[in-house]
């Protein structure tokens, strides 16, 4: 076995201008090694994101929607890496809860169509194809207890009821009743409280990855992450916890 190399012998100590360039070159090239500690952080990063963007795309085509308290918008799962390829709604209206039909053709837009004193709410639904809307329910002129919505308590149902192949949208009002209208034909009944098996449109249906809304001093988000790695779908300010339409 090969001597250990001998210690290297300490340079004596430089003056003047050599100094001033010995210290320059040092500072220097340690600033040169930190950027590049910090670029291969900042890549693994981005291809870690990439990798979980590429997966999110490939199990779960769909769509996601939000609003920003008038417009809404839908942006495709293969688009998610480019808010700017988003369809676009204007309501005229003051949105306040959005959920999507079952088969992800139709956004349920819960709306605040008070005074400025006053809140009261209207169901429509949006067809996200031709951008017509109809009412689906005006607490207005409904007559029932309250004209307002809990609107954390707003449920798409399942497909097949009884009385007719369509879905039925439940929902709390804010005295406490609750009650379901059928999509299309507007009718109204009573309910003992939320569907049995509430559409949580939050989450994917393998139930691995989330849709999020995220904030800061400044704006809001939503994010799609599996609680390890989270990928941003918009970078514009958001009013709600958006909508998330999986088709598998």
């Amino acid at each position: 076995m090969p001597d250990p190399a001998p210690t290297p012998t300490p340079p004596a100590p430089r003056h003047g201008l050599l100094a001033c360039l010995g210290s320059t070159l040092t500072l220097s090239a340690i600033g040169i090694i930190v950027a590049a500690i910090g670029f291969t952080s900042a890549k693994g990063c981005s291809d870690r994101e990439r990798l979980f963007l590429d997966e999110i795309k490939a199990r779960h085509p769909g769509k996601f929607a939000w609003h920003d308290g008038g417009d809404v918008s839908v942006l495709e799962c293969s688009h998610l890496d480019n808010e700017d390829t988003a369809w676009r709604f204007d309501t005229g209206q003051k949105v306040v809860r959005i959920a999507w039909s079952r088969d992800g053709r139709t956004l349920y837009l819960v709306e605040d169509v008070g005074g400025l004193l006053s809140t009261t709410h209207r169901i429509e639904a949006l067809d996200v194809m031709t951008s017509k809307r109809r009412v689906v329910l005006d607490l207005g002129t409904s007559k029932l207890e309250s004209d307002e919505i809990e609107t954390e308590e707003f449920w798409v149902g399942a497909w097949g009821e009884v009385e007719a192949e369509q879905e039925r949208l439940y929902f709390q009002l804010e005295s406490g009743d609750w009650y379901s209208v059928e999509s299309k034909r507007s009718r109204v009944r009573s309910e003992p409280g939320r569907p049995a098996q509430p559409w949580d449109q939050a989450v994917c249906p393998d139930g691995a990855h989330r849709l999020k809304r995220e904030s800061d001093d400044d704006d809001s988000w939503l994010e799609v992450t599996d609680g390890k790695v989270a990928v941003r779908v918009t970078r514009k300010d958001v009013d709600d916890d958006g909508a998330w339409y999986c088709e598998r």
